[in-house]
Parts: structure tokens; C-alpha cells; sequence
């Protein structure tokens, strides 16, 4: 597969959050695939946006659409740094595109009528800690 290949499918895939990861001192952070390239995950890049707490508090109540709407809105807010896929290397791309392809957390408003529940709850529950889908 090629280079361009490889981007076309990744930009249909967005936005897809690759990886998620937390720590007792910076708070959560993610890597994520959007539209345009690669959000890569940085030490405390939630700090500013909710002191490092995710999901943020007013998130809480929200049912599973509008849950997945405000995260695909988070996702694409344009707060994060994009490294463009033409800053990219080829092997990074294939990486990003490895990481997509595996990920359990997919968002995207198509995606919450696709994906399978037990993959959407893993997600949602590792984010926010509720079990309903």
C-alpha cells in the first residue's frame, strides 16, 4: 500500500483516538487520527483544557449519542497540535494507520451505529467509568 493510500483510508477513519493513556501527575492524554493528520499524545495536554480530568465534569449525564457527539467534537476542536501528513514519514503514516486499525476507540457519529457495544462500552468506560450503551 502507499503513501496515499494509506492517508485516504486514514481520513476516512477519522477522527479515531489511537491511544489513551493516564498518569497521577498529568492527567490523561490521547493520540488520535483527524481529518487533516495526527493529534500525537503530550505530557499534560489536558491541563489547560480540564485541569488533566477526562472526561470533563459536565459530560457526566449525557446519554451515549450525545456523549459520542461531544467527543467527536473534542476530538476535532482544533486545541490540539496536528502534525500534518506531510510532515509525516511513510512508516509513521503506516503506524498511525496500525494504530487506527486497531483501536476500540473510534468516534464519530457513524461510527455509534457500527461499532460493536462491547467495543464502544470498553471505550466509554475506560474514559468515564459508566457501563450503559
Amino acid at each position: 500500500m502507499n503513501r496515499n493510500e494509506m492517508i485516504q483510508i486514514l481520513e476516512e477513519m477519522a477522527p479515531c483516538i489511537t491511544e489513551i493513556t493516564e498518569t497521577s501527575d498529568m492527567g490523561v492524554e490521547f493520540s488520535a487520527v483527524v481529518h487533516k493528520g495526527y493529534i500525537f499524545s503530550e505530557p499534560g495536554m489536558l491541563l489547560d483544557y480540564s485541569d488533566g480530568e477526562w472526561p470533563p465534569t459536565a459530560w457526566k449525564d449525557k446519554t451515549d449519542e450525545e456523549f459520542n457527539r461531544l467527543l467527536t467534537e473534542f476530538v476535532l476542536d482544533g486545541l490540539w497540535r496536528v502534525t500534518l501528513w506531510d510532515e509525516l514519514k511513510d512508516k509513521e503514516i503506516e503506524q498511525c494507520l496500525e494504530g487506527a486499525k486497531n483501536s476500540k476507540y473510534r468516534v464519530g457519529y457513524r461510527d455509534l451505529q457500527t461499532v460493536n457495544c462491547d467495543e464502544y462500552l470498553s471505550f466509554r468506560s475506560r474514559i468515564e467509568g459508566t457501563k450503559s450503551c
